[in-house]
């Protein structure tokens, strides 16, 4: 059976799509029922079609929406739910092994994969993936990711390697791996959130950074369980919940005994140094400065008043093809869709025309524009829109609120007088 998968872009353009097809392979063969049910999606080119739905500012998902959106929509075809599903899943009655196998056919060879299910008496199921017994849940995640993949990558020895470090690496230590490993505790009746640098070292092991170079090992299987309670607030898995002396305790008990007071506090000052909004606003004003050297003739940072804080607020101008544009937040909190506005660039203010500050020029504005996340910090909502105006023309047709706000004729603004506000 030939299927085809379809992931809609995150814009404001309908027909914009990401798309991957692969054959998929069930044995025992799908019962006539689930056959007849598979085959109501399929298109005019024989394959069984799966719509991945848009993304909606109304999602919960905060890590990735899109993630969420396939895991939803290959249910029906690879994860039945109710033991009535199981069955009408399954060729008759008796059988209880599924296997699923998937090709993707790449320039370099066939990529291949398998899934088994083998369901008992009561209904539920035992999962592997490439002879691997996982969860039902990591298995889920796993090939979403597999077959996400599928619609950008280009080579079947690039897909291989993906899956091998999925397999050895569940979804939240990967993402771990990437984003640094969230951790929480009190101080003073404060809840402090941190950020753990973290690092794979061997197969089946990671490592913490606790303190300045003190790195602690922990079990990929302890990290997972570690992340659940503490970046999904799971209570299942109270036993992470500690103080951080306490979690060198429970991670190496000799290094434990070796704590004196003033290593302590050292710790203390570093998990503080560590925490996550400091982090993020770090990172996102460091993004700022390695953009603007990067492309100095197009971006350019300067310092506006704001009306929700006292000190100034880094605000940008983007030099498009089609407009001059300034980015301005407008709110302090990093809880938002659209935290940054942007105005566009008509000419200048006839009343105020020394053009030291945005106010003297006639901008429309401010126009929609949307982060699909409503957690992502004020710089990352600043360069995110700077990199789309940059290259506005191809923008413009993306972002739908854009076309209406364009000026005649561009009016660039004198980058050289911009100075912005002043203390």
């Amino acid at each position: 059976m030939k299927m085809k998968m379809i992931v809609p872009t995150p814009d404001d353009i309908r027909d914009s799509y990401h798309s991957t097809s692969f054959l998929v392979k069930y044995t025992p063969q799908l019962s006539d029922f689930q056959r007849k049910r598979v085959h109501r999606h399929m298109n005019e080119r024989g394959e069984v079609q799966i719509n991945v739905s848009a993304i909606h500012l109304t999602h919960n998902d905060k890590e990735d929406p899109m993630l969420a959106q396939v895991k939803n929509q290959i249910n029906r075809y690879f994860f039945p739910h109710t033991r009535l599903n199981q069955r009408s899943f399954l060729r008759g009655f008796g059988d209880s092994y599924q296997e699923i196998l998937f090709t993707r056919k790449y320039p370099d060879g066939n990529f291949t994969f398998f899934m088994t299910m083998d369901f008992n008496n009561r209904g539920t199921a035992s999962y592997k993936l490439n002879s691997k017994s996982l969860s039902r849940e990591i298995v889920h995640t796993v090939l979403a990711k597999m077959l996400l993949k599928m619609c950008f990558a280009t080579s079947s020895s690039a897909m291989r390697e993906y899956l091998n470090m999925l397999l050895h690496v569940p979804p939240r230590v990967v993402h771990a791996l990437e984003n640094r490993t969230v951790y929480k505790f009190y101080v003073d009746g404060r809840r402090i959130e941190v950020r753990l640098n973290t690092k794979r070292i061997s197969e089946k092991e990671c490592a913490l950074e606790i303190s300045d170079s003190l790195w602690l090992p922990i079990s990929n299987k302890d990290l997972d369980s570690f992340i659940k309670y503490h970046r999904e607030d799971n209570q299942r898995n109270k036993k992470w919940n500690v103080a951080p002396i306490n979690l060198i305790r429970m991670l190496d008990e000799n290094t434990y005994s070796k704590m004196a007071e003033s290593t302590q506090n050292v710790m203390n000052a570093f998990l503080m140094q560590n925490r996550t909004q400091k982090l993020v606003e770090k990172r996102a004003q460091k993004l700022l400065s390695e953009m603007t050297e990067k492309f100095p003739t197009r971006l350019f940072t300067y310092k506006e008043r704001v009306d929700y804080q006292e000190k100034m607020a880094t605000a940008m101008l983007v030099s498009g093809e089609l407009a001059d544009y300034f980015i301005v937040p407008n709110r302090s909190q990093n809880h938002g869709h659209q935290n940054v506005s942007v105005f566009v660039v008509h000419g200048p203010n006839t009343t105020h025309g020394d053009g030291f500050t945005r106010k003297d020029y006639a901008t429309r504005g401010p126009v929609c524009i949307d982060n699909i996340h409503n957690n992502s910090s004020i710089g990352d909502q600043i360069m995110s829109r700077a990199l789309a105006l940059m290259n506005d023309k191809a923008a413009v047709n993306a972002i739908h609120t854009l076309r209406t706000n364009l000026p005649p004729e561009p009016y660039r603004v004198d980058r050289k007088k911009l100075r912005g506000d002043s203390e």
